[in-house]
């Protein structure tokens, strides 16, 4: 089974929470046919302006991946879940460790988180 990497921007306040070991799960819209195996490349996204500007913002430079280990589909699971509308899903993730063993994520939370370069 062949993973994909999906390239996600991620709000600063999330991307934290990610960081920091304490955020898990992703809740996302499956516009990309998620799967279990896949990795999050997660980069952080500053917005610009008001919300209701697609597109306006800028990359912190902030990046770290994590690999998909489980899914929740609306209405396609036993059971189904009605909370969820069609089309949405709930992943759940752990820091990436790569084909020889090695974590790309460490220290305390055990997730690694790339920093721009100044």
């Amino acid at each position: 089974m062949m993973m994909a990497e999906h390239e996600l921007k991620s709000w600063p306040e999330h991307f934290e929470d990610v960081a920091r070991g304490e955020k898990r799960f992703e809740l996302r819209w499956n516009d990309r046919d998620f799967k279990r195996g896949d990795i999050l490349f997660l980069r952080e996204w500053q917005r610009g302006g008001t919300d209701e500007v697609v597109g306006a913002g800028k990359y912190t430079g902030r990046e770290l991946r994590v690999i998909v280990t489980f899914i929740i589909r609306a209405g396609e699971d036993e059971p189904t879940y009605d909370a969820l509308s069609k089309g949405w899903i709930v992943m759940s993730f752990k820091p990436f460790i790569n084909s020889i063993g090695m974590s790309v994520q460490s220290g305390t939370s055990n997730v690694k988180v790339k920093e721009p370069s100044v």
